[in-house]
């Protein structure tokens, strides 16, 4: 059972799937680490999964020094050479991966290159404002079996013509045992965030959407600028590696001279999720704003397209990129009390999404029946 990994978040993400999978008696697990976990100037995580004790069975370089369209083709190119040959390596049966990044899409093009069974998770969400989308549905046609977060997401994926018995709705492992994950410890927030962490602040975290460098850049700019305010901190993560991450990267550490902003290059989940819970809001178009602030109760003010289509909560704030929508969502938020936080809906499940992935995977049949894919366009209801 190879499982694909390729950044902080998605890790994050599947660490619950992994443990699953590594109780479960039928089952093995053979881990493949690829994409930002291998760089330097991403935090180099892959530290990170081994210090959490896991066996790393294959390592794959995808994103080469350029920030342009040119480099991650180039990447993905080479990573899906790279990752055939190591399933082929390590005599993997099962393929697994999440969600809709590139790294995953090298995953999905080298299993079934491989002739391998795929298994996808988070397929049929939507996100229609960045590349991120077409990698999602593209990953969804080469997959055998699908693990939908939502009632909307498993229907989605049949009217892509996906057969009913490939999908499973299973919620999503982002929010397993999200109440034990998040790091209580005052001390170590205080140490990774730089400050006391009782003191009013917003995250921040933004990711490329598609432009270039320069425009990502006048972008990420424009949501600090909007999230400046007296007496408020602001607690800046850095982007992921897709194409205009360079720009994001400028605007954060022009602003990490000013004072009361911090920047952060790599921090682990629990400690993430610990300064998420006690922020006033976070700010930016990360998915964790979508499903995991819901389940947190914290308040959201999503930036621009990317995120579009998602199914959200009451706690998320939709505005265009520009300094205005942001300053009046944020003003809105802090004029609130704190103990009048909007109760987020569990719209992707309450749990144990992991255990159930990995009890379907030793359960089904790795037979003709699976591994040959009919379209079932014509068998769904309008």
């Amino acid at each position: 059972m190879a499982v694909v990994t390729g950044g902080r978040s998605e890790y994050g993400i599947l660490r619950s799937v992994l443990e699953g999978i590594k109780r479960h008696p039928q089952l093995e697990l053979q881990l493949i680490v690829t994409g930002m976990h291998l760089l330097r100037r991403f935090g180099f995580t892959v530290r990170e999964i081994e210090k959490d004790g896991w066996r790393i069975d294959g390592r794959v370089r995808l994103q080469g020094e350029k920030d342009d369209v040119i480099g991650q083709s180039r990447g993905l190119g080479r990573a899906i050479t790279k990752m055939t040959e190591e399933f082929y390596r390590l005599k993997s049966e099962v393929v697994l991966v999440l969600g809709d990044r590139i790294e995953a899409f090298a995953g999905a093009a080298a299993a079934t290159a491989s002739q391998l069974v795929l298994g996808h998770i988070h397929g049929g969400d939507l996100a229609p404002g960045v590349q991120d989308d077409a990698y999602r549905d593209a990953i969804s046609k080469l997959a055998q079996i699908h693990f939908a977060a939502t009632e909307g997401s498993k229907k989605r994926l049949l009217r892509l013509g996906e057969e009913g018995f490939r999908i499973y709705q299973t919620g999503s492992p982002a929010v397993d045992n999200l109440s034990k994950m998040v790091c209580k410890d005052a001390s170590i927030l205080n140490q990774w965030a730089g400050f006391d962490v009782r003191e009013d602040y917003v995250v921040v975290l933004q990711h490329p959407a598609g432009g270039r460098a320069e425009e990502e850049e006048r972008r990420m700019e424009q949501t600090l600028r909007g999230c400046f305010c007296k007496g408020l901190k602001i607690l800046v993560l850095y982007p992921n590696a897709d194409a205009g991450f360079s720009g994001i990267t400028r605007a954060i550490e022009k602003w990490a001279r000013k004072e009361d902003v911090y920047p952060i290059r790599h921090v682990p989940r629990d400690v993430y999720l610990g300064l998420l819970k006690r922020a006033r809001a976070l700010a930016g178009n990360s998915s964790s704003g979508i499903i995991e602030a819901g389940h947190l109760n914290v308040d959201v003010i999503n930036v621009g397209s990317r995120q579009r289509g998602r199914q959200r909560g009451t706690n998320v704030r939709d505005v265009r990129y520009g300094v205005k929508g942001v300053r009046e969502a944020l003003e809105a938020i802090l004029h609130r009390k704190r103990s009048r936080r909007r109760e987020g809906p569990r719209i992707y499940g309450t749990g144990r999404s992991g255990e159930r992935i990995a009890s379907i995977l030793a359960k089904i049949k790795l037979d003709k029946r699976l591994r040959q894919k009919q379209i079932a366009y014509s068998r769904v209801k309008k």
